[in-house]
């Protein structure tokens, strides 16, 4: 991560921002661990409406809002580690592509979204994520995974892991590295959020 990037995209007040709007209408959650103790950061890609946000303009704070969920992970994880309470400094990355549409996350603005995490995630926070995690993709997702896979480095390629819609196969996957108390249900554990 450059000096100059930080300040100049505001990095240091970021998760002081008025994000209610984003909260509500596009959630993560980063309060769940592996069972390593690593943090996890958890998307529900497929229920945003990226297009909705492309018309309305707030496309590009979107883009802010998920490198402030990347930044707020990536300051827990160094916590963590500052602590002595794990053995590393990455994080895992899980994002449901659930009700991915080409409507709905495809259009030509809606495709910035994915393009510039790719290259902000490879130049400030490269090998942050252990693993990345999509599940529920299914082909309406492959054009965005396209546009992407080239972007990441061949290490972020290895790290991806991509899972269809078949529940039992990405389910015992996540539940071999993660305790059912740390995912919501929708993910195959018990952890509810408001």
């Amino acid at each position: 991560m450059t000096v100059k990037w930080w300040k100049d995209y505001g990095m240091d007040n970021i998760q002081n921002e008025d994000w209610s709007q984003y909260e509500k209408n596009n959630p993560y959650h980063v309060d769940g661990v592996d069972k390593d103790g690593k943090p996890i950061m958890i998307y529900s890609l497929g229920e945003w409406d990226l297009r909705q946000a492309s018309d309305e303009g707030r496309l590009k704070t979107l883009i802010r809002w998920v490198i402030k969920g990347t930044d707020e992970v990536h300051k827990i994880t160094r916590d963590l580690f500052n602590q002595g309470k794990i053995n590393g400094t990455q994080w895992t990355l899980i994002v449901n592509v659930d009700k991915f549409n080409a409507e709905q996350h495809l259009c030509a603005k809606c495709l910035t979204l994915f393009t510039d995490f790719a290259t902000m995630y490879e130049k400030h926070f490269p090998g942050a994520a252990e693993e990345i995690i999509l599940i529920n993709a299914l082909d309406s997702f492959d054009a965005a995974l396209n546009v992407f896979r080239p972007l990441l480095s061949p290490p972020s390629r290895k790290a991806l892991k991509v899972f269809g819609s078949n529940k039992e196969e990405w389910s015992a996957y996540l539940q071999a590295k993660i305790d059912p108390d740390q995912l919501p249900g929708s993910y195959g554990g018990t952890r509810k959020y408001d």
